[in-house]
């Protein structure tokens, strides 16, 4: 019997694992490229739409560091520093109201 299906192809573990999304933002996490797969299911199973949209509405937000036969790969480092720039965004004083006091 002669096994006709494909062999299936080798993968880089490197690009496969899933980095611990609890490491902190100092620099501590081995930096890896992620790609847009990984990067819609740590948000929330997101569609490629949100991170098309994403990509071009916030200029924050990392751009991808890598094409590979048509995938976007992102570091993972620049998304913990754009998560952390989100959750932690600059105080500024809130405005005064122009509206004069009636009396």
């Amino acid at each position: 019997m002669v096994d006709n299906s494909k062999p299936k192809a080798k993968r880089n573990p490197a690009l496969r694992a899933m980095p611990d999304s609890r490491a902190s933002v100092a620099g501590n996490v081995d930096d890896v490229m992620v790609d847009t797969k990984w990067l819609r299911a740590r948000y929330g199973g997101r569609s490629a739409m949100w991170v098309w949209r994403l990509q071009r509405s916030d200029p924050t937000f990392p751009p991808p560091a890598a094409y590979i036969n048509g995938r976007r790969f992102y570091w993972l480092s620049a998304l913990m520093a754009w998560e952390a720039r989100k959750t932690n965004p600059p105080q500024t004083p809130p405005a005064k109201p122009n509206k004069k006091a009636r009396g």
